[in-house]
This record gives C-alpha cells, sequence and structure tokens, in this order.
C-alpha cells in the first residue's frame, strides 16, 4: 500500500533524487526540499526503508569520485535541513529519521569491508557536524555512538580513522573545570595526533581537539610538523579558536617566527590568518578598554609590547613588516601618528635626561623598521621612474617625493639633533641598551652625516659606547625566554647575542666615512679592555668587539696583516687561561679569525686549538671546532693534515679527531666525555661537527685532489651520518637532526658524483647494519631508507646515472654470490646472511634493470642464475621478480657468457679480500700498538702463557690442528659450524 501511495502521489523517489544529486551540486536544494515533503507526507520509517538500499550501493564505493561525494553531501544536506519550528510534523519525523539513520550506520561501522566503515563514518560525521539544534538524540544513542566509533580511531584504515574523529569532535566533555582532561575522547585524540604517521588523520584530529590549557600542548607542538597541510591546520586552528591571551610570550613568538617564516607558501598564509587575528583581537581589547576606537600605532605597539620586543627583537621586527606587506597598515600613516604623540615621537627635548621623556622599546623598534620600509620603497620607485616615462613616471616621482618629505618632517631636523637624541638615551638612568641600538640602525639608514660638525658629535658617541661601562644600565639585557621582569648587568657572556656589537660597528663605519678607519678605531678602544688582570666582563665585550670587526668587514684586506701576530699575542697572554668559560670561548674564536684572515700564518697557535679541542669546557671546543671546519671549508678536508701534521705543527689531524664524534657510539672519543652526556652545550658541539662533515661533503668535489676526500673515504663519513640519521640522541636535539634530514634530502641529487657516492655506500650500511645488529625493524628502516635515496638521481646526466646504478646492481649481485658459495659458514653468520640477501634483493628491485646496458645484463644474470633458487631465502616472489629483470634470454648460459661472469665476479673477490686485508692490518697495527704500551711485567705473564699453550698444542693430533687453525681464524669458538649443503 505504501508503495503504491508512493507511486500514485507526485513524491519524488529517493533513487531519482541520488541520479541527479550525483550529476551537480546546483539541484541540491531543490531535490532536498522534495525530499522533505515526501518526509512530511510518508514518514521517517518509509523513507529510511527506501534510502537504506541506496545507501548501501553508495557504501561500496571507497574511491573519493566526484559524483559519490555529491551524493554523500546530499544525504547530510536532507537528513540535517533547517525545518521551520512551525511544521511540528516534520520536526518530529526528522528527529526519528535522524536517529533511525544513525542507528542503522551504527551497525555498518562493524563490517569488514573497508569501504563500508569508511562510508558509514563518514555519514555520522555529517549528519553529527550539521545537526539542527531542536534535535535531540536518546542517551542510550549517544553513548553507543561514543563506544562504537571510538574502536573506528584504532581503524587500521586512515581514511576511516579520519572519520571517526571527525564523528567524535562533538561528544568531548570539558568536566567541571572545563580542561577536558579526563575525557576519553579527548585523551584519544592527543594520542592520535602526536602518533598517527598519516597526515589526513592529524589534520582531522587538529581541525576536532577541543581547546583548552590541557590540549593547547598537543596544537602547538604540530606548527613543526613535517607535513606542511598539517603545519596548516595547526595554525588556522591557533587563529580561529586560541586567543593570543592563552599562549605565553615564548609561543606566540615561536608560532610567528615559524610560520611567517615558513618555505610553503599555504602555511605562510596560515600563519598571517593568524596575526591578523591577533592584531584585531588587541584592537577589539584597547577599544572595550578605552570605548574608543585605537590607532594604528596603539594597535601595533600594543602587539609589540605583548610579543616583548627585547628578548624577541627579530620575531617583532618580522610582525612589522608583515602587517606592512599585507596591507593592515601604513608606513607612512604609522610615522605620522607616531610624531603627532608626544610619547613616540622622535622631536624631543634632550637638554635633560629625564626617563619619562624616552623612547619605549616596542616604539624604538617601530620607528627603525618604518623608516627603514618608507627609504627602501622611495629607492625602489625613485629606480621605477628612472626607467619609465611619461605619465607613469610622474607618479612614480610625486610618491618618491612625498615619502622622502615624509621621513624629512617626522626625524630630527639636523643630524647633529639625532646624535643628540642617541646621547640623550645613552645618559639617560634607565636600561636603554635597546632603545639606543635601534637609534644606531636608525641612523644608519636615514641619516647623513655630511658636515664635520655631525661626524665629531658621531665619532663622540661611538667612542663612548665603544669603550666605557661605567653606566651599567645602559648595557642590560634583558634573558630571553623568562616571563618576568628580570635583569641582568652583563654584556655578550650574560645573555647577549651580539646584535648590539654589529650595530655599534656599522654606525661607526657610517660615521667614519669607511669600514676601515671605523676597524682601526674599535681595535684600538677595544684592546684597552684586553689586558691582564681586567674583569671577564671586559674580556668577554673586547673580544666580542673584536669578533665584529672581522665578520662584517667586506674583505680581508680591511685589516693590516702586520697588525694580527701582535693582537693574537696579546689576545693569548690575556684571556686563553682564564678561569671564566666565556672568555675563553670568545679568545679561541677570536684567535680563529685571526688564523684565517692571516691563511694560518702563525702556526703556534695551532697548539691552541688542539688542545681547547680535546680537553676544554664543550663550549670552547665549539670555537675550536668551527676554527678547524672552517679551516676545512676553505681549503679542503685533508689541508690541515698535508701542511701542519706532517710538518710536526699538530700531532694528530683535527679532522680525523672530529670525525670520531660522528660515531653512533660516539662516547668513546676522546673529544666527548660522558659526564656531561645530556648537557646543552655537548649537543651543540656536536652539532657543530656534524654541521661541518656535512657541508664537506656537499662541497668536496670543489676541493683540489690533493687536500679532497677519496671515494672511499667519502663512502664511510656516508655511512657514519646514514647511522646518525637513525640514533637516538640525535634525533632528541632538533637543530642536528634538521640538518642531516635536509642534507640527506638533496645530497644523492645535487650532481652525479655525489649520486655515485651514495650509490656506493649502500651494500657498507646494509653490511654495517648486520654487524651492529640492529632490530628488525630499525634494520627495515636503514635498507628502505638507502632503497628510498638511490632512487633520487640528478637530473642531469642520465646516461652517468644509469651507469651509477649499474655497478651497484653488479656489486650487489657478486656479493649475494659471495655470501652463498662458502662452503661452510658459522651460524650467526648464516643468520646474518638470511637477514642481508633479501635487503640485497629489494635493493636490486629498485634499480631499473631495463635502462642497463644490454651486455651487462646478461653477466648479472648468468651470476644470478649461480645462486640456489631451492633455497629458502631465494623462494621469494621479489627474487622472481629480479630473475626475470636480468633474464638472459636463453635457456643455457653460453661459455663464454659464463666465462665473462666469472671473471667479473674474481674481480669483485680480489677487490673485497684487498680491502679485507687493509682492514685486518689495520686492526693488527692498533693491537701492536695496544701491547707496545704494556707493562713490562703484563709481558711477560703473556709470553709464559702463549708458551704453555703452544706446549699443549703439540701433544695434540694434526686434525685437531687443523680445526683451531680454522677456529683462529673465525669468531669466537662457542659457534658451530654448519655446512651449507644442510637442510
Amino acid at each position: 500500500m505504501a508503495r503504491k501511495k508512493a507511486q500514485g502521489s507526485s513524491s519524488v523517489s529517493v533513487a531519482r533524487c541520488f541520479n541527479e544529486a550525483q550529476r551537480s551540486i546546483s539541484v541540491h536544494k531543490k531535490l532536498v526540499k522534495a525530499l522533505c515533503k515526501r518526509l512530511a507526507e510518508d514518514g521517517a520509517m518509509l523513507v529510511l526503508k527506501e534510502l537504506a538500499p541506496c545507501l548501501a550501493h553508495l557504501m561500496l564505493v571507497f574511491s573519493r569520485d566526484t559524483h559519490v561525494e555529491r551524493v554523500v553531501r546530499f544525504v547530510v544536506s536532507f537528513v540535517t535541513h533547517p525545518v521551520d519550528e512551525s511544521d511540528a510534523k516534520l520536526l518530529e519525523e526528522q528527529e526519528q529519521l535522524v536517529e533511525a539513520l544513525l542507528s542503522w550506520l551504527l551497525t555498518m561501522t562493524k563490517a569488514s569491508e573497508k569501504s563500508v566503515r569508511y562510508r558509514s563514518c563518514q555519514l555520522i560525521a555529517g549528519v553529527l557536524s550539521h545537526l539542527p539544534a531542536h534535535v535531540s538524540l536518546p542517551n542510550n544513542l549517544i553513548q553507543e555512538l561514543r563506544a562504537q566509533v571510538s574502536c573506528r580511531l584504532r581503524d587500521k584504515v586512515p581514511q576511516v580513522r579520519a572519520q571517526a574523529a571527525r564523528a567524535l569532535a562533538r561528544f568531548q566533555e570539558g568536566g567541571d573545570d572545563g580542561e577536558f582532561a579526563d575525557d576519553e575522547i579527548t585523551a584519544a585524540y592527543q594520542q592520535l595526533v602526536a602518533g598517527d604517521r598519516n597526515k589526513e588523520v592529524r589534520k582531522v584530529v587538529l581541525a576536532s581537539l577541543a581547546v583548552s590549557t590541557h590540549t593547547l600542548k598537543s596544537i602547538f607542538m604540530h606548527t613543526r610538523d613535517t607535513c606542511d597541510s598539517v603545519r596548516r591546520t595547526a595554525y588556522l586552528v591557533l587563529a580561529s579558536k586560541v586567543p593570543m591571551s592563552a599562549l605565553s610570550i615564548k609561543q606566540r613568538n615561536d608560532a610567528l617566527r615559524r610560520g611567517l617564516r615558513d618555505r610553503m607558501p599555504s602555511v605562510k598564509q596560515a600563519a598571517q590568518v593568524m596575526l591578523k587575528q591577533w592584531y584585531k583581537e588587541t584592537q577589539e581589547q584597547l577599544k572595550a578598554a578605552s570605548g574608543e576606537r585605537p590607532t594604528e600605532s596603539e594597535t601595533v605597539l600594543s602587539v609589540l609590547d605583548s610579543l616583548d620586543v627585547e628578548a624577541y627583537e627579530t620575531e617583532c621586527e618580522l610582525v612589522v613588516k608583515e602587517l606592512l606587506d599585507s596591507n593592515l597598515v601604513n608606513a607612512v600613516s604609522l610615522v605620522r601618528e607616531l610624531d603627532a604623540s608626544e610619547n613616540h615621537t622622535l622631536k624631543r627635548k634632550t637638554e635633560d635626561a629625564n626617563g619619562g621623556e624616552c623612547l619605549s622599546s616596542a616604539c624604538a623598534l617601530m620607528w627603525r623598521v618604518l623608516c627603514a620600509a618608507i627609504s627602501r620603497e622611495a629607492k625602489e620607485q625613485g629606480k621605477a621612474a628612472a626607467l619609465t616615462s611619461g605619465t607613469e613616471s610622474a607618479v612614480h616621482a610625486s610618491q618618491v617625493t612625498h615619502k622622502l618629505d615624509t621621513l624629512e618632517q617626522v626625524l630630527p631636523s639636523s643630524s647633529e639633533g639625532f646624535v643628540s637624541l642617541v646621547d640623550f638615551h645613552v645618559q639617560s638612568k634607565f636600561g636603554l641598551r635597546f632603545v639606543v641600538k635601534q637609534l644606531l640602525l636608525l641612523a644608519c639608514e636615514c641619516v647623513e652625516f655630511a658636515d664635520a660638525t655631525s661626524r665629531m658629535l658621531g665619532e663622540v658617541v661611538f667612542k663612548t659606547l665603544a669603550s666605557e661601562r661605567g653606566n651599567e644600565n645602559l648595557f642590560r639585557s634583558k634573558i630571553a625566554g623568562e616571563d618576568e621582569e628580570d635583569y641582568e648587568c652583563g654584556l655578550f657572556c650574560q645573555g647577549s647575542n651580539g646584535m648590539w656589537e654589529a650595530a655599534l660597528m656599522k654606525f661607526g663605519a657610517k660615521v667614519f666615512g669607511s669600514s676601515r678607519t671605523c676597524m682601526h678605531q674599535l681595535i684600538s678602544l677595544a684592546m684597552n679592555r684586553i689586558v691582564p688582570g681586567a674583569s671577564a666582563e671586559d674580556l668577554v665585550q673586547g673580544c666580542v668587539l673584536l669578533n665584529t670587526c672581522f665578520e662584517t668587514c667586506p674583505s680581508f684586506g680591511c685589516i693590516d696583516s702586520e697588525m694580527i701576530p701582535e693582537l693574537a699575542a696579546h689576545v693569548m697572554n690575556a684571556c686563553v687561561t682564564h678561569e671564566a668559560v666565556a672568555v675563553r670561548r670568545e679568545s679561541i674564536k677570536l684567535l680563529g679569525m685571526f688564523m684565517l684572515h692571516s691563511s694560518c700564518a702563525n702556526e703556534g697557535l695551532l697548539a691552541v686549538f688542539t688542545t681547547a679541542l680535546k680537553s676544554d669546557h664543550y663550549q670552547v671546543k665549539t670555537q675550536a671546532a668551527k676554527f678547524f671546519l672552517d679551516l676545512a671549508h676553505m681549503n679542503g678536508p685533508k689541508y690541515a693534515q698535508r701542511k701542519f701534521a706532517q710538518d710536526g705543527s699538530i700531532s694528530e689531524c683535527p679532522v680525523e679527531m672530529l670525525k670520531e664524534c660522528l660515531n653512533v657510539d660516539a662516547g668513546a672519543s676522546e673529544l666527548l666525555s660522558e659526564e656531561e652526556a645530556d648537557s646543552d652545550d655537548k649537543k651543540e658541539f656536536r652539532k657543530v661537527v656534524v654541521e661541518g662533515f656535512l657541508k664537506l661533503m656537499t662541497n668536496n668535489s670543489k676541493y683540489g685532489s690533493d687536500y679532497a676526500w677519496t671515494e672511499g673515504e667519502q663512502c664511510d663519513i656516508f655511512t657514519k651520518l646514514a647511522f646518525l640519521n637513525f640514533d637516538k640522541e640525535c634525533g632528541s636535539y632538533a637543530p642536528m637532526q634538521q640538518c642531516i634530514s635536509v642534507f640527506f634530502d638533496v645530497y644523492s641529487m645535487l650532481h652525479p658524483y655525489t649520486y655515485q657516492i651514495v650509490c656506493a655506500s649502500v651494500l657498507p650500511v646494509v653490511k654495517e647494519a648486520v654487524r651492529r645488529e640492529l632490530k628488525p625493524r630499525v634494520f627495515g628502516q636503514v635498507v628502505r631508507f638507502m632503497t628510498y635515496l638511490i632512487q633520487r638521481a640528478p637530473a642531469q646526466d642520465a646516461e652517468a646515472v644509469v651507469s651509477t646504478r649499474q655497478k651497484v646492481a653488479t656489486s650487489l649481485i657478486c656479493e649475494m654470490v659471495a655470501q652463498v658459495s662458502e662452503e661452510s659458514v658459522w651460524e650467526e653468520e648464516e643468520e646474518q646472511m638470511k637477514q642481508i640477501l633479501p635487503s640485497l634483493v629489494k635493493i636490486l628491485l629498485k634499480l631499473d634493470a631495463q635502462s642497463f646496458n644490454r651486455d651487462a645484463t646478461k653477466i648479472m644474470g648468468a651470476l644470478l642464475s649461480r645462486l640456489p633458487k631451492d633455497d629458502k631465502i631465494f623462494a621469494t616472489k621479489d627474487f622472481a621478480l629480479v630473475l626475470d629483470a636480468f633474464a638472459t634470454g636463453e635457456e643455457n648460459t653460453s661459455p663464454a657468457l659464463e666465462a665473462q661472469a666469472t671473471a667479473l665476479y674474481d674481480q669483485y673477490v680480489a677487490m673485497k679480500s684487498g680491502q679485507d686485508t687493509e682492514a685486518v692490518e689495520a686492526e693488527i697495527e692498533e693491537e701492536d700498538d695496544e701491547e707496545a704500551v704494556e707493562e713490562p711485567a703484563q709481558v711477560e705473564e703473556a709470553e709464559e702463557e702463549e708458551a704453555e699453550a703452544e706446549k699443549e698444542n703439540e701433544e695434540e693430533a694434526a686434525p685437531e690442528v687443523k680445526v683451531a687453525q680454522v677456529q683462529h681464524k673465525s669468531p669466537p669458538p662457542r659457534r658451530v659450524l654448519r655446512s651449507r649443503n644442510t637442510k
């Protein structure tokens, strides 16, 4: 009866609606109204009876086809369509339909077919996300939904997990305190977002996770996610759900720095959305507090104050520039607003040092960034006016005039007035070092010292800042990362980052007219501080000023080479043996600058660097390591060994000493002690060493043959770096892990030569992984990692790439034949062989044998035919694919081809034997060196034991002697020989 009624009426069928809905979204609205009319006429149960079979067909499709997604969207729109409250019957029927549909979909979430689980969770998530306010679900259905859908969070299919996470978003309960700390769904979300490897799952969970103090860390940590789409989602969540006041000052600056500097445009745009939201939020807060709409300058100053300008200068500068680039504020209007305010103008009375009239830190930073932006825009538009003509040129010229007139109006009327403003802040009773630095940089950008009077005043201020420390307030640095108003008196050694010295150097070059004159003035002033018996702060500041001279000089010719030995001796006497670590650290850094600028003319200083590298504090070791690595970067990794170690200037090659730090078990290195295993200074030292070797590996082909590493040495270093990539200690220190990740991401694609190094390292890395007895999971990761690298070939010189891959395939096949050709192997070695051979087969599959030379492929196929196919190691699908790829096309191998294969294999065995002999000789030499340093009494005891052992061996039979010889060459005697022929 119901079917006849439906057919006889003018109501549309569900199947017909589905057919039309999958064609276009434009008809959805009309179809929803038709089905709502049908729902009011026939009731929820009859509609569901017709709806369920149609959905059953839909659930069999797993792929996200456009027409299927349209139908899913249509079903959600129909079920959750807003209904007029006056239509009581339709409201009741809709509530019944939602309840019945969710109950039916719950039964589908347990299906064995992944497409059914996926579509059912997708529909549940869509219905619950758009559920009208008047629809209330029974408690038993809600509990059943929580229980059943929560199980899908652990589904093996990531698409199902993502849809289940969407469905549970509205079931999170904040508890009494609203922190969601005790909610099971929130806890599952946090576990999922932290450990799930699928980026889509992490994105959905981040968007669904309830925001509170308890969950904020889980959201914030994914601003550093490896996937750019997840990072983008994290920033959008911070923009839409997290107010700026909920984040600490450090979190705010970290989020801005990472987002606005992200390499992906989509992530950067999301960070810009977050910044704009913070700007609007600050604007609303100021309006609520004063009752009036704040000016743009007041809003920007408030934003900067909330970011702590002094501790995070770079981030705050980035914020102001981003606000200008996004056209949210205008530089010209901002400087005019600042100039109109008595508290923020640069045209202030400077007769007395009244602290109330000094600029604030945020205001000083704004003045510098805004004036620099206006000056830069004026120069660019001036160039544009010169390159164009007519009306366009006139427009550019008028804009240049407008900007320059603005700068002339807001800045002090003369350079003398600006110098007086700087001196006024220097003499202030408050700690205004940050403000003075901003004013110095502003003077470098926008002030001209053209007359003698202004230059003389500028020189006085420069010498005062460079030589006097009587006014301690000027040299106060805020400790970054602390929210409290905690200041410590001191200079570079207590929290500064060298930016003050760089600003002072830049100002001096502007005043004196050249960098060379400024450097000579600064050197003479700094050397007055570096004297024996001076305070640690004076010594550190003197060294930092000199370091700034060398780091900022445009060329080596800015400093007379005759001055360097005198300066080095001066620093040596006062600083190298000082008790303060900061003094020794800065002095070693300065001496390194001296050596690099003088082309290592003073070889007597090399012993100082070697001693610091071996036995000093890790901060000092880091500077010594930087010197040796910089020397290697300039001349080649073997430069120090060839020039100094052989001449006797230093006893050991420093680069070889630093190479020991690349080992995973680097604790045995004399440079890395176990006493400070988890110290940040030790991690930073090792990071510097790793980063230096990564750069040397990248640029090794640029050095001469005498000073460059050989291919074997590069493969050895590459092997160490590959295992360092999987080291837990390395992974726990983000800067070091980031350096290694970036290196491996691009190294194989730089040049055919670097790709050759990667391919030549495949077999050594796999063998080393077997020797280290890694866990099967880690061993598999290493093999997949090397397979991934050899697939990332450079775009240029395709023939060289194919040739390199052909050599790798040859060496892998020869190694496989060598592994199984032994008549007998040790039991533990056989276990290792079972691990290494399948890995080599998997690598062979990725080498694209179809591109190889046909004759070479036949030879490799002949070698593969020697492998025992009945052995369970080779009775795999992968090995069958390898045989097909290297098939010779002949049933029986010809004698000529077999002879070629034998010759190739013998050549490989000879090369391998030569390498093994060198390794054994090196071990024997190490053992001889160890025995040479033994005490005479220990040597006599060893000789007596050897004599007794020889006497016992003479009494044994000849066969036993033969077995003993085998055991002497093999691993420990507890292992048991097992024949290859034994099954």
